[in-house]
């Protein structure tokens, strides 16, 4: 079995982004039988307070329970004597799977499951809340349109949460001063709320905790219906946004 190295360095992007290339980094190397050498990805500072930072993603996931259809799959650390199989190259969009080599590939269930620290910090979050409601409210690069705009504001995610009437309701979003108004109305939490959570200084850390967190929410509000691309189409009880859109 032979090994495959990529080079990425022309690849900044969010955590959800560089995810999905680990994901068909690894279908690639499952169906064509190879050996994946630990990808080193750079996570643009926009979502981290203009903090770049270039990693392996082990501080978020544990990349030793990775599974393949149910089988664990291996990733294997760098040496010096491995050269790139791909060496550095543009991809559109900072996709992998736009180049011509990773498209079409067959479809394979891939498992790419967070640290537990990551769980378990999520878990004292959760019990602390007790029965609730959690909302990720997307704005800032996401508000393409007015309606969009509109759909996010505090006065919808208020209608939303009067509908649904849950004990507590905890809210994860990339723009917290544009919502702090709700800050004040009784049992409505944000990060900020919880020390543990609130001493994290990497925002894709605490973005992981609070995916998490909305796993274990009774009841869990989406920005964007994005069921027509979802394989877990029943994951989110309602949609700030009734539109498809990126999560």
């Amino acid at each position: 079995m032979d090994y495959f190295k990529i080079d990425l360095s022309t690849i900044s992007a969010g955590l959800s982004h560089q995810t999905s290339n680990l994901s068909v980094i690894i279908k690639y190397c499952f169906i064509n039988n190879l050996k994946l050498i630990k990808p080193i990805f750079k996570l643009h500072g926009h979502h981290n307070n203009n903090n770049s930072l270039i990693t392996d993603l082990s501080k978020y996931y544990d990349l030793n329970g990775i599974t393949v259809n149910g089988n664990l799959f291996k990733l294997y650390d760098d040496d010096v004597k491995y050269t790139y199989t791909i060496k550095k190259k543009s991809y559109n969009g900072g996709l992998v799977r736009t180049d011509p080599k990773f498209k079409n590939l067959k479809d394979v269930n891939i498992v790419i499951p967070y640290k537990k620290d990551i769980i378990d910090i999520a878990k004292r979050a959760s019990s602390e809340l007790d029965e609730y409601m959690c909302i990720h409210v997307r704005r800032g690069d996401r508000i393409t349109n007015k309606q969009i705009d509109i759909d996010t504001q505090p006065n919808n995610i208020i209608k939303m949460i009067n509908e649904y009437k849950p004990k507590n309701v905890y809210i994860m979003t990339n723009k917290l001063n544009e919502l702090k108004q709700l800050s004040n109305i009784e049992n409505i939490y944000f990060y900020t709320n919880f020390n543990f959570l609130d001493k994290i200084n990497d925002n894709y850390y605490l973005f992981c905790i609070e995916n998490n967190i909305m796993k274990f929410a009774k009841i869990r509000c989406s920005t964007f219906n994005a069921k027509s691309i979802d394989k877990i189409s029943n994951y989110y009880h309602c949609y700030l946004h009734d539109s498809p859109g990126v999560q």
